[in-house]
């Protein structure tokens, strides 16, 4: 059929050749357009069901601290003109959510760094940077919590006793004002689809001084 079709088509003339190229051409572009926006759409279903942990906000601390979840403090330092984004966390309970990255909560006095800023670290005079965060390095932060391999970014391990008197503490080491207060967190939200101003469902409330999140297009 489809040969019986280009015969009289070239049979016809080059009007009707003409024809046919145009529509072979516009079908060609429709069904490129087509697989362009599928594939858009199914990085946007990715990277909306991806674990983000800096766009997560939890509650205020509940009295007495519950078995549950886990506190943290989600703050910004600074080092010769680089953002360090830091978590300091303290499990409260055996299924403490983990943020992506790692394998386990750093235990109180171990952390977890972002390649990148273990490098710095291993060359930086301690005074400068590394006293800043108390305790060893455990392990590398892998890609699944990172952006790019630029990114300076840790995971600070305390007991849940410290972390809440802990923000007096970080204030001297921030040059924005006080870091945010100690939160409880129950699980770690997912990716928002556009800007940080969206809030999740499981998240009452926002602090204007949380960090951007890193996936969001702040």
């Amino acid at each position: 059929m489809l040969r019986l079709g280009l015969q009289l088509t070239l049979h016809s003339g080059r009007e009707a050749l003409v024809r046919l190229l145009v529509t072979t051409a516009a079908v060609a572009v429709g069904v490129a357009l087509l697989l362009g926006v599928l594939a858009e759409y199914h990085a946007f279903q990715a990277e909306s069901n991806t674990p983000c942990w800096s766009c997560t906000v939890g509650s205020p601390v509940p009295s007495p601290l519950p078995a549950r979840g886990e506190l943290w403090n989600n703050s910004v330092d600074f080092y010769q003109g680089q953002t360090i984004t830091r978590l300091d966390v303290a499990a409260l309970g055996a299924n403490a959510p983990v943020p992506p990255g790692i394998s386990h909560l750093p235990a109180p006095g171990g952390y977890y760094a972002s390649p990148a800023l273990a490098a710095l670290l291993r060359t930086v005079p301690a005074d400068e940077l590394g006293q800043r965060f108390p305790g060893h390095l455990i392990a590398a932060i892998g890609d699944a919590g990172l952006t790019g391999p630029d990114q300076l970014t840790i995971y600070v391990g305390y007991t849940p006793q410290t972390l809440t008197a802990v923000t007096s503490s970080l204030e001297t080491s921030t040059k924005q004002g006080p870091v945010p207060g100690t939160q409880w967190v129950t699980h770690i939200a997912t990716a928002p689809a556009a800007g940080c101003s969206r809030r999740s469902s499981a998240t009452p409330s926002v602090s204007a001084r949380s960090p951007c999140c890193s996936r969001c297009s702040c």
